[in-house]
């Protein structure tokens, strides 16, 4: 027979063991691992986006603030692999301290800065495309090299040209070749991103892409949310562009319909850049795509946009100013910039060809007021090409032969004939061009009145030019 004592202290070593137990399966339930370090999206004034992946359900929580005090706290879904979080109401122009909180996992705590407004004029950007080849072992260097200078080059903003993820597009793919290779990027600077055809290779058609970014709604067309899209930074207007879209590409009557009006609604913007994966212009080895330069092009000069970032073609490429169809001394530049970790391709010249290159690289574009410079940056930091590009502002007003100010007239800039940025006036008559150097022609127009054509009007530097439009109207 067990002694008394002897029996009962195995129970209690029995029922120890059992707490210890339920307290290991509740350690593990709660020993979360963030699989997805946290990035940016969707940047904008007042708000950003913070994403990152667990390993188990959990709760949403990004604590943020001033300082590394944070002080506030904000939510998301609940039970969920893939944690998303709106911050909102923020400051301009503001950096923030923030770190995420999923049950146990937590990061490290980092910074953030909420984009310009348009008082801040200043900014640096990074464009680069064809990047997502990191399994292949000289391609893969090189990306993971980029990656790095990229990172000291800290830019404002990265927007990536296409081909995100080779050879199709596939999630693996971004776990490998995206999120480990720009951690250190994007867990501070927003990249917005448009879709190239690798990308939409996936088995799962475009969806690794589209659950990957959170990028500004397109309200207009939410069928096609994601695909393209548009937002403001510092004084400059970005518009991504789905040049791989089903049902006719950039020609797709949906998107080309929401391109003219997103380009005619941004005219007050100083800069205009668009950006997409299948170049209008291009002397590699895939070429020009024509059925893009046939929609892209005339719009692009008619809007006064300043430079078209692609990529697809596995180099670097400046033209120079295009202005239909033909170099230019102004018009609008042309950027290919495929050479961001895909094994290289040949590239060569064409009548409008500034500097092309078959290099490993991304573009680094600086924008202070109103001078703008390219140039770009290789993996050892060398810099083959250097561009600047310099705007004025034409100013002035419209009035009748009476005084009377014309309001809400079609103003339409010319250069050698061609339409180069329109505008109507505002409600005092008064309107104002953000031009390249140059010398132009200015139309103006209004129902009941006689048109009227200025010319010989210079741009010069950043200087201002003003002139007085006087129509005869009844």
């Amino acid at each position: 027979m067990a002694h008394p004592f002897k029996a009962h202290r195995d129970n209690r070593v029995r029922v120890a063991l059992f707490v210890l137990f339920l307290f290991a399966l509740a350690a593990n339930a709660l020993a979360l691992t963030l699989v997805r370090y946290p990035y940016l999206q969707n940047v904008s004034e007042t708000s950003v986006v913070i994403v990152w992946t667990t390993d188990e359900p959990g709760d949403s929580l990004v604590e943020y603030g001033l300082t590394a005090e944070y002080g506030s706290n904000a939510t998301g879904d609940s039970a969920t692999l893939t944690h998303v979080v709106t911050l909102e109401d923020l400051l301009p122009d503001t950096v923030y301290y923030y770190r995420v909180r999923t049950g146990s996992a937590l990061s490290n705590g980092d910074t953030f800065k909420t984009a310009n407004g348009s008082d801040n004029p200043n900014f640096k950007m990074v464009a680069f495309g064809d990047s997502g080849d990191c399994t292949l072992l000289f391609a893969g260097l090189a990306q993971r090299l980029l990656g790095l200078r990229i990172n000291t080059l800290a830019p404002d903003l990265l927007i990536h040209t296409g081909d995100i993820i080779y050879p199709n597009g596939e999630q693996w793919g971004y776990d490998r070749c995206y999120f480990p290779i720009y951690r250190d990027t994007i867990k501070s600077r927003p990249l917005f991103p448009s879709p190239g055809n690798h990308d939409y290779r996936s088995p799962s058609f475009l969806m690794p892409y589209l659950e990957n970014f959170y990028v500004p709604e397109n309200i207009e067309n939410p069928e096609h949310a994601k695909r393209y899209y548009s937002f403001n930074y510092g004084n400059a207007h970005f518009t991504a562009v789905d040049s791989e879209l089903p049902d006719g590409g950039v020609a797709n009557v949906d998107q080309r319909r929401w391109l003219e009006k997103d380009l005619a609604e941004n005219v007050d913007a100083v800069w205009k850049f668009v950006f997409f994966h299948r170049p209008p212009y291009s002397s590699g080895d895939a070429g020009s795509s024509l059925s893009v330069r046939n929609v892209i092009a005339p719009l692009a000069e008619q809007y006064n946009v300043d430079m078209v970032f692609t990529g697809h073609d596995h180099d670097y490429e400046r033209t120079r100013p295009i202005l239909n169809n033909e170099a230019s001394d102004n018009g609008v530049i042309y950027i290919v910039t495929g050479g961001g970790g895909a094994l290289l391709s040949r590239v060569g010249s064409s009548s409008w060809t500034a500097f092309s290159g078959s290099f490993y690289h991304v573009a680094e574009v600086k924008v202070e007021n109103q001078t703008l410079t390219l140039e770009p940056v290789e993996i050892d930091d060398r810099r083959r090409d250097h561009y600047t590009l310099v705007k004025g502002t034409l100013t002035g007003n419209v009035t009748n032969t009476r005084g009377d100010v014309v309001p809400n007239a079609a103003l339409t800039v010319l250069l050698r004939d061609r339409p180069r940025a329109v505008m109507n006036t505002l409600a005092d008559g008064s309107f104002y061009f953000n031009l390249a150097e140059g010398t132009y022609d200015l139309r103006a127009a209004a129902p009941g009145c006689q048109t009227l054509t200025q010319t010989g009007l210079a741009i010069t530097g950043s200087a201002e030019s003003s002139v007085r439009v006087v129509l005869v109207c009844p």
